[in-house]
């Protein structure tokens, strides 16, 4: 029996940490922007889960999953679509970065073929930016009542760093 008690016990004690870390993380609220994780999160992607877990070393690891809603791919496509055509100047990199070129000569080359072929350019590649339904892992490590950021992770976003994909996320 005590045993058994001893086991719910510490059973509960680390369902209790684990739940605080989640909320530790979904209550922090990044410097560079004025929305807390919790509902940034939750706003943009369907079907969110939070899970805890601890690390060898004691502190806790919290794991967010969910998808890519439409609503957020669709914002990113308008906000794409609207630096091409506010920032004619900016053009070919708009596209590059949309199209992942590692060079901007093909948009270059897109733009003198004129302004609609460069702009249903951009459209095609954008059909794969942030892309609805695309599954998401971001992991923080919450240590000591601090939080720090340590994975993003989506086919969506290969080679786009942290401040770029938070800008969607938290904005």
């Amino acid at each position: 029996m005590k045993r058994q008690l001893l086991v719910v016990t510490v059973a509960l004690s680390l369902a209790a940490c684990s739940n605080e870390a989640v909320q530790l993380v979904k209550n922090y609220e990044p410097e560079d922007y004025g929305n807390k994780t919790g509902p940034a999160f939750e706003a943009t992607f369907n079907s969110p889960e939070w899970t805890s877990e601890t690390s060898p070393k004691g502190y806790s690891i919290v794991t967010f999953t969910g998808y890519i809603s439409e609503e957020t791919h669709q914002a990113v496509v308008d906000d794409y679509l609207s630096m091409f055509d506010e920032t004619p100047m900016y053009r070919s990199h708009v596209i590059g970065s949309a199209c992942k070129m590692m060079f901007l000569g093909p948009a270059f080359n897109l733009l003198e073929k004129g302004e609609d072929v460069a702009r249903n350019a951009l459209i095609e590649c954008l059909k794969n930016e942030w892309k609805a339904g695309e599954a998401v892992e971001v992991q923080w490590s919450v240590s000591g009542g601090e939080v720090t950021l340590e994975s993003m992770n989506s086919h969506a976003w290969v080679g786009q760093p942290f401040t770029n994909i938070n800008d969607y996320i938290y904005n």
